[in-house]
Order: C-alpha cells, then structure tokens, then sequence
C-alpha cells in the first residue's frame, strides 16, 4: 500500500472510530462545545396560549475536553441571550443540573425546560448556556460555556368548547323557533 492510500485509510479509520463513538450520543463526530448536545434546536411545537409545553434535556461533557476536568456546574449556571416574550424558563423542580453537581462523560445532569406562551405566533429562545466550572467548586471566576441551544415553539388559540345552553336559554329558543314558524305559516295563508 502506497504512502498516499495509507493516509487517506488511516484518516477514514479516525473518522469511522469517532462516529462509533460518539454515535450512541447522537453525534457524529461531535460538535466543538464543552458539552454534549451543543450548536442545536428544540422544537416545542404548538402549545395553547396560558399553557405550558416542556422538555428534558441531558447533558456530558463532549469527551474531547475530558482530560481538562473535572467539571462541575457554576453557581450561575443558566442564561439566555435571546428570549422572546420571556416565553422559555428553566423548570427548576425538575432539574438535576445545579450548581456544584458534578458532571463527565459518562455521568451527567438534565435541565428542563418550558415554553409557556402569553401571545400568537412562533417564539425563539436564542442561545440557552448552561455554564461549567473547572475543578470541584462551582464559584468559579471564569465559567466555561458548556452548551449554547436555541429553543423555538408558537403560541396558538385553544380551540373554544361549545357553550353549554342553560334549560331557559333552550325554552327561548324553542318558543323563538315556534314563533317563526307560525309566522311563516300566516304568511303563506295571506299570500294570493
């Protein structure tokens, strides 16, 4: 095997063994952020004005930055740089990834999140960070970025239910509907 052909396999090799790495993780070859998922978009869909859509979301870290941990989550772990209506929040009760836990390759944490829009339309939440320490405390002086997604989600109109007719509104109704029709009938009668 030539010199040439040998380098194109063994980069091919490369790339095949860090898709099967990384494959089990979604990823293939993994983006450059600290944590895994990085650089993507959820969507939430459509979710009624008022009402609240939500989604988990795990979080690694990416394992070509394993070697300069350990990482743990900052006391300021969370920030969006865009967020429209201030329609998406972090679900705090339902999420494991707060300052001081612990995260790694292999062990990691989750935030969920919610889209609860107050107005129509399709809404974005730009660049959500959750924020890492490297080392064991999460109070950091300098926090690395760990995750930057973008959520997107529209606020619709529920449906309306039909009334429910109260007995008297029925009774009018009906007595309304017989009136009309004896009109019509005296009508006809007077016609030539």
């Amino acid at each position: 095997m030539n010199n040439r052909i040998w380098r194109r396999w063994a980069s091919m090799s490369a790339i095949a063994a860090l898709c099967l790495t990384y494959a089990p993780l979604g990823w293939c070859p993994p983006p450059p952020g600290f944590l895994l998922p990085d650089n993507q978009t959820y969507d939430f869909g459509k979710v009624f004005l008022n009402q609240t859509g939500s989604l988990t979301i795990s979080y690694l870290v990416n394992p070509a930055y394993a070697a300069s941990g350990p990482f743990v989550i900052s006391n300021s772990p969370y920030f969006f740089f865009f967020n429209q209506d201030g329609a998406f929040a972090v679900d705090i009760a339902q999420t494991t990834c707060v300052p001081g836990v612990s995260i790694t390759t292999t062990s990691g944490c989750s935030v969920t999140l919610t889209f609860t829009p107050t107005s129509l339309g399709s809404k974005i939440g730009q660049f959500f960070e959750l924020f890492l320490c490297q080392g064991t405390l999460p109070s950091c002086s300098s926090p690395s970025l760990g995750s930057a997604l973008t959520f997107v989600g529209a606020g619709v109109i529920e449906p309306s239910a039909v009334p429910a007719l109260s007995s008297v509104v029925l009774l009018l109704l009906a007595l309304l509907s017989l009136a009309s029709g004896a009109y019509v009938l005296r009508s006809r009668k007077r016609a030539p």
